[in-house]
């Protein structure tokens, strides 16, 4: 009995520790039920589908950026691990609007836009001095 609860509290803990550590999903601003389920369910099938493209991403962003590649190499490994399973979390209980928490919030669609060099968004290079 004392072994069941001990797993029940070390798994509650777990589960509650990345909403304590990230930002509210996008998706829990909405105001009603229908509205909660729907960018829910969009947010899971995002994260799931796109969630492996932080491999490639993160480098790319790190490069224009100035970071180091080699730790965005490994960030990007994580954050596609978290996001795909989170994502898939987030389909597998979208009738239930209880927030499952992203790295970042998941895959940012925006950065790719930055990533695009034919993007209108795309950051330009200063000019030479």
């Amino acid at each position: 009995m004392i072994q069941r609860l001990l797993v029940l509290f070390v798994t509650v803990i777990l589960l509650s520790a990345p909403s304590m550590v990230y930002a509210a999903s996008p998706w829990m601003a909405e105001k009603s039920y229908g509205q909660k389920v729907e960018g829910k369910l969009d947010f899971g099938l995002m994260n799931f589908l796109a969630g492996w493209t932080e491999i490639y991403n993160q480098p790319r962003l790190a490069k224009q950026e100035g970071r180091s590649i080699a730790k965005a190499i490994g960030t990007g490994f994580l954050n596609a691990a978290a996001d795909t399973v989170g994502g898939l979390l987030n389909v597998a209980t979208f009738l239930i609007p209880v927030d499952i928490p992203l790295p970042h919030n998941g895959v940012d669609i925006d950065n790719y836009k930055k990533l695009d060099p034919t993007s209108e968004t795309a950051p330009t290079s200063p000019p030479a001095s």
